[in-house]
C-alpha cells in the first residue's frame, strides 16, 4: 500500500484501458505523495470503465455546446437526452464489475457484507468525474470567448469523487483483508469452484497466461494504460491499443526508416534523423489518399503507432477510443484512435494528425514530419510546465 492508503500495484493488463492517471489523480493529487501519484491502482480489481466514461464525456460536451449556460450537474440531469446506448453501456459495465468482484475478490464469507456494491462505487466515480470534466470544459469555453466562467460549484463534484474514491479504496482493502464479503448469489466461493481464475492477487506475481483465440493475454503496460489481470473478450479497440501490437508496429516503422530508436527528447530542427524522417514520410504519404489506400494500411498504422509513441514519451499522451464517424474520417474500419495529451489541451485523432501533417504543412518550413516534430517540442514544453506547476 502506498501513502494515503492507495494500493500501488506494478501489474500487467489485458489490453483494457483505464484512464486513472489523468482522471482521478488530477482530482485529488494533493492527498498523494509524489512517489505514488504516478502509479495509481485505484481500479485494479475492477474491469474498465473507460468506454462508458468516454461515452458520457462525449454526451456531456455535446450538451454543453447546445446549452452553454447550464451547469454540469444540470447537463447530467437531462436523462431524457442521454442516449440509450450510452446508458446501456454504463449498465453493462456495472454488471461486469459486480461479476468480476464476485469471482476474483469475494472476501471472507464469514465477515459482514459490504455496505455498497463495487459497481455502485465505480459508477458514482465515473459520474462525478464526468461532472468535473463538464465543468472544466464549460469554463474553458467561456474563457476562450472572453467571458468570466460562471461559478458552477466544482468543489462538490470533486468532493463526491474523493468520497467514492476513498470508499472504493476502503472496500478493496476490506475485501483483501477478509474484513468484508461480497458474492453474487449465483457464483460459488473460491473453495467451491475448481475453475482456473486470475484476479486481484494475480497482479502481484509474474505468471503469464496462455493465449487463447478469444481471450487477451497478460502483459506489462505503462502508466497511461493501467490494466488488470482478468479474462475479458477482446474488443476491436482492445486489439488496436494492445501495447505489444503497437510496440511491434513502432519497431516496424523505425526499421523501415532506419532509425534505431525514439530519442529521449523531441528531434531538434537541425537533427539529421529529422531530415531522414522527412524523406521517408514524404515518400510513404505524398497525399492523404495514398496514406489511406488499402495497400498502405499496415505502414500507415505503423507510422500512426510511432507518432503516438512519440507524443506518449514527450507529452504524457495516451490513446483513447473516440467516436467513429466513418471510414473516410479514420484510418481504421471500426476504431478511431485519439491522443489525449498529459496537459490541458484538446486531443487529436490519428486521422486529424495525419491530415494536418500531409495537407497543411508549409514546404518552406521543412518537410512533413518537421511540422510534427515542432508540435512535439511545443507539447513537451507544455507538459513539463504543467508538471512543474503541480
Amino acid at each position: 500500500m502506498g501513502n494515503g492508503g492507495v494500493p500501488v500495484i506494478a501489474g500487467r493488463g489485458s489490453g483494457v484501458v483505464v484512464p486513472t492517471g489523468q482522471v482521478i489523480v488530477s482530482a485529488w493529487d494533493k492527498r498523494l505523495a509524489p512517489e505514488t501519484a504516478g502509479v495509481p491502482a485505484l481500479l485494479a480489481a475492477a474491469i474498465d470503465i473507460a468506454k462508458c466514461q468516454w461515452s458520457m464525456r462525449v454526451w456531456v460536451l455535446q450538451r454543453a455546446v447546445k446549452h452553454p449556460d447550464a451547469t454540469a450537474p444540470e447537463l447530467l440531469a437531462r436523462e431524457g437526452d442521454f442516449p440509450v446506448h450510452h446508458a446501456l453501456e454504463l449498465a453493462v459495465r456495472r454488471v461486469e464489475i459486480e461479476d468480476q468482484f464476485a469471482r476474483h475478490l469475494p472476501g471472507d464469507s464469514a465477515a459482514p457484507p459490504l455496505e455498497f456494491s463495487p459497481g455502485e462505487a465505480i459508477e458514482n466515480m465515473a459520474r462525478a468525474w464526468t461532472a468535473i470534466e463538464a465543468d472544466r470544459q464549460i469554463a474553458r469555453y467561456e474563457r476562450e470567448h472572453g467571458r468570466v466562467p460562471p461559478d458552477h460549484g466544482a468543489a462538490p463534484n470533486k468532493r463526491e469523487l474523493e468520497h467514492w474514491t476513498s470508499a472504493y479504496e476502503a472496500m478493496v482493502a476490506d475485501l483483501t483483508a477478509g474484513r468484508r464479503h461480497y458474492r453474487l448469489p449465483d457464483h460459488p466461493t473460491p473453495a467451491e469452484s475448481t475453475e482456473d481464475r486470475t484476479g486481484y492477487a494475480s497482479l502481484m506475481d509474474d505468471t503469464d497466461l496462455s493465449d487463447t483465440p478469444t481471450r487477451t493475454r497478460r502483459h506489462r503496460v505503462s502508466d497511461e494504460q493501467l490494466g488488470f489481470d482478468i479474462d475479458v473478450e477482446q474488443t476491436a479497440w482492445g486489439k488496436w491499443v494492445d501495447p505489444d501490437r503497437r510496440a511491434a508496429q513502432v519497431r516496424k516503422f523505425l526499421d523501415y526508416a532506419q532509425i534505431p530508436r525514439i530519442p529521449t527528447k523531441p528531434w531538434p530542427e537541425d537533427s539529421p534523423e529529422l531530415k531522414q524522417l522527412d524523406t521517408v514520410v514524404e515518400r510513404l504519404f505524398p497525399d492523404l489518399a495514398t496514406a489511406m489506400a488499402p495497400e498502405n494500411a499496415d505502414m500507415a498504422d505503423a507510422f500512426i503507432c510511432f507518432l503516438g509513441e512519440c507524443f506518449i514519451k514527450f507529452a504524457g499522451a495516451r490513446w483513447e477510443p473516440y467516436e467513429w464517424f466513418g471510414r473516410d474520417k479514420s484510418f481504421y474500419d471500426d476504431v478511431n484512435p485519439m491522443l489525449e495529451y498529459g496537459f490541458d489541451t484538446d486531443g487529436d485523432t490519428a486521422f486529424g494528425l495525419m491530415k494536418v501533417m500531409i495537407d497543411h504543412y508549409d514546404p518552406a518550413d521543412g518537410g512533413m514530419f518537421a511540422g510534427m516534430a515542432e508540435m512535439m517540442r511545443e507539447f513537451a514544453e507544455e507538459y513539463a510546465a504543467s508538471n512543474s506547476d503541480t
